[in-house]
């Protein structure tokens, strides 16, 4: 605690020893918390309480006001264990006002609060989904908003797609070229506006001359990986090569065999591309390397 004004609808409120010490001697603090949203009302949930306790709370003591200031009408006064529990406001402003005390000698380990708000208007929460998340080139990613709170506009940004923007809230983008792309989301109401960006989002595979069943046919596991990569084919892998996330071949394998074992351990943290030949041609697939 400190004077001063706050203005959140979010926030844990201590006493000026903070999370793990004792408020001190002789201290004298005036806090208001503001709400963060329109016609919020602030809410102060008390999660402990305590202070020097003396019967009429003229030691140290805790009293909080239903306002924007100690003039405005008192909720309480609070001293010992007797905690205030959980306070909302009630005036137009929607603030609450805490004024602390603690006399020359004696002090207690104070208090923790969350803050909160209740009621009012609340602007946007952007988020989003896409299905599905990994295509082929040339084919679409269908899009959709799962904003909350009600937004009423909506701009996208699609790296890598067409369109490369949209307004709408559920778009349909086509991806025509290989790579991994981010997307991002701005929403907006008449409260405000919220931006979510989900990189590397978005997998495009280009495909060579490898019908749709064949595809299926090649398991690369575990992915993400860590230290190793198996790759499965159900047909004859003839090469496999390994590129960073800008195209610089990082492995190669010449060898014919149905599986394969890569040591990734050397390699970076990061987003990698596989690129398979078998006899159907090559299959190019994204694996995820954790350190």
């Amino acid at each position: 605690m400190q004077d001063g004004t706050v203005t959140t609808c979010e926030g844990v409120f201590y006493d000026s020893g903070g999370q793990s010490d004792n408020y001190s001697d002789d201290e004298d603090f005036i806090m208001t918390f503001m709400p963060g949203n329109n016609g919020s009302m602030i809410k102060a949930e008390f999660l402990s309480f305590s202070v020097e306790n003396q019967s009429n709370c003229e030691y140290d003591w805790l009293k909080i006001f239903d306002g924007p200031n100690n003039q405005s009408t008192q909720i309480g006064i609070y001293c010992g264990t007797n905690s205030p529990g959980t306070v909302v406001a009630t005036n137009d402003q929607g603030a609450l006002t805490f004024q602390f005390h603690s006399d020359y000698a004696v002090n207690e380990p104070g208090w923790v609060a969350n803050i909160t708000c209740e009621g009012g208007e609340l602007p946007p929460a952007a988020d989003f989904s896409a299905n599905p998340t990994q295509v082929d080139e040339g084919n679409s990613v269908q899009f959709t908003d799962l904003s909350e709170n009600n937004p009423t506009t909506w701009s996208w940004t699609f790296e890598g797609g067409t369109p490369e923007t949209s307004d709408e809230q559920n778009p349909e983008i086509t991806y025509n070229t290989q790579g991994v792309y981010d997307v991002a989301l701005t929403v907006t109401n008449d409260y405000g506006s919220d931006t979510k960006t989900k990189n590397d989002y978005i997998t495009v595979i280009h495909v060579t001359g490898v019908d749709a069943n064949s595809v299926n046919l090649v398991k690369i596991f575990p992915n993400p990986a860590n230290d190793i990569l198996n790759i499965n084919s159900e047909e004859i892998i003839h090469s496999v090569t390994l590129l960073d996330i800008v195209g610089a071949k990082v492995y190669q394998k010449y060898k014919d065999v149905n599986s394969l074992t890569i040591n990734t351990s050397d390699l970076k943290a990061g987003i990698y591309f596989v690129v398979i030949k078998t006899d159907s041609g090559v299959i190019t697939r994204k694996v995820q390397i954790l350190k």
